[in-house]
């Protein structure tokens, strides 16, 4: 894992565990998701060194990496869901 990894990783868990105690939990979700992926956008636009075809296969096998990566944590994010439930069933979502 490179330092950059690392360091990334470790800022979204704290964010994402901040995010999952906050009563606006789906905007800042939301937020998250869009500064990624406008982090991704631009990184793969200076990969490719602008060229059309090359984005769009750097981004077609980013995608598929993170559907891959958001499947095989589905179980475990039906686990947190439940978990921030209160007693009586009802979500804060």
């Amino acid at each position: 894992m490179s330092e950059f990894h690392g360091r990334l990783a470790s800022m979204l868990s704290k964010e994402a565990s901040d995010a999952g105690k906050a009563t606006d939990r789906p905007e800042r979700m939301g937020d998250m998701i869009e500064a990624l992926a406008r982090g991704l956008g631009f990184t793969v636009a200076i990969a490719a060194n602008g060229d059309p075809e090359a984005i769009e296969t750097m981004i077609a096998a980013a995608e598929k990496y993170a559907l891959e990566e958001a499947a095989s944590k589905a179980d475990f994010a039906r686990f947190m869901a439940l978990a921030r439930r209160p007693v009586g069933g009802q979500s804060r979502d």
